[in-house]
């Protein structure tokens, strides 16, 4: 549920805010030194530091639908409140107080967040996503926090999710983790490869994840066929640089490069 969070994050931004996803990105990452340093371009990033149960919004009385002279049964859903300190990462500090406002803009104008950017799964629950700045009485404040990633602080806002958690929901799927692979040496010197998942998310170029996407590692036979949130996932045996076939469902296909390991494992789709 929050891979769908974060990818109607990633669409609020881009879409509503008018935010070029070629020109400025997008991050869900904890912001460190090294990690700063390996950005390419101008970064919005949403760090999520802490979560909690929003008992205020706890409700044990069952759901009642009726319809067809049946009724239905279900357990409510608990509600979370998420808290990101959200930051803008740019070359010039000019730069990065434009981004961080006109950030802070999108998501203040659209709260709750809009039903047609949310995954299906969330927005089956029909009920709001809102947001708020501010409220974050006994936590930590922006500058301790960025003295704990070893970071001078920087202007940031802390944004305040109130997340339903479906309560009801089926797992269909194995959790799929962004890993980095491991070799180790055996007694007669040789490298034994011990073969590690790896996933990331398929989006299109507007950011949209892409569903149903094949993955082919090419000169292997691993393949994945991403889900309704574009994620896939694909076994590695060494590190190294790996092409991949992305097979759209009309057939359409290009390639993009995987470096193993590294921070992340997100593709796009560049249209012709």
């Amino acid at each position: 549920m929050l891979a769908g969070i974060h990818t109607t994050f990633f669409r609020l931004l881009h879409d509503r805010g008018n935010i070029n996803p070629a020109e400025i990105d997008v991050r869900f990452d904890r912001p460190t030194r090294e990690w700063s340093e390996s950005l390419m371009r101008p970064t919005i990033n949403m760090f999520l530091f802490e979560m909690s149960e929003n008992t205020d919004r706890r409700s044990g009385a069952p759901q009642v639908s009726r319809g067809s002279n049946q009724a239905q049964f279900r357990v409510p859903p608990r509600h979370f409140d998420l808290y990101y300190l959200v930051s803008a990462f740019a070359s010039s500090t000019e730069d990065e107080h434009t981004i961080l406002w006109r950030a802070l803009a999108t998501l203040l104008r659209f709260s709750p967040l809009p039903s047609d950017l949310l995954p299906k799964q969330l927005a089956a629950l029909e009920t709001p996503f809102s947001t708020h700045i501010g409220g974050t009485e006994g936590l930590p404040r922006p500058i301790d926090l960025w003295g704990g990633f070893d970071l001078p602080p920087r202007p940031s806002v802390i944004l305040k999710l109130i997340m339903p958690m479906d309560l009801e929901i089926e797992f269909n799927v194995p959790v799929v983790l962004s890993s980095s692979v491991r070799t180790s040496q055996r007694d007669n010197n040789a490298v034994e490869e011990s073969p590690t998942r790896i996933g990331g998310t398929v989006r299109m170029a507007d950011g949209t994840p892409a569903e149903g996407v094949t993955v082919d590692l090419v000169g292997t036979a691993e393949s994945s066929i991403t889900d309704e949130q574009g994620r896939y996932a694909l076994r590695i045996f060494m590190p190294g640089t790996y092409t991949v076939t992305l097979t759209r469902r009309d057939g359409t296909a290009s390639t993009a490069t995987l470096s193993i390991p590294s921070a992340s494992y997100d593709l796009v789709i560049e249209e012709p």
